[in-house]
């Protein structure tokens, strides 16, 4: 299997070093932004097995990034995992309308290896229907 490809958007660096750390394990291709700005621009030139995004973003919310790449980008599809500090009223739905899941940061750091083994395994088997 070919490497995964992954963009980080979050604020902070300590989080992204922690999923940089996370991450390298599987020895992916990681494209990493500060703001929702640069990684919507990512998302619209650069296809990419999996969006990891914080909803505090300097300039656009994760949500309105999430939002935007599911309407104008090249990743309408991909999965894509939104991380808060705390799960607000209302944010579960508006993920479902986005199709997207959403992590407090904790259980978001636990899990990481889970979401990163199951984007592999369905890459795997889209690989394997395309054979």
């Amino acid at each position: 299997m070919g490497y995964l490809k992954v963009l980080v958007v979050h604020r902070q660096e300590a989080m992204l070093d922690e999923i940089k750390t996370i991450l390298g394990k599987s020895e992916p291709y990681l494209r990493l932004c500060y703001c929702g700005i640069d990684g919507l621009q990512a998302a619209s030139v650069e296809n990419f097995d999996l969006i990891l995004c914080s909803i505090d973003l300097p300039l656009i919310t994760g949500f309105e990034m999430a939002r935007a790449v599911r309407n104008f980008s090249k990743n309408k599809n991909t999965a894509t995992v939104l991380i808060a500090k705390q799960i607000e009223v209302g944010y579960e739905e508006l993920c479902k309308k986005l199709n997207v899941q959403i992590l407090v940061e904790d259980d978001f750091l636990v899990g990481l290896p889970f979401i990163i083994d199951d984007i592999c395994d369905s890459i795997h088997d889209e690989t394997i229907e395309q054979a």
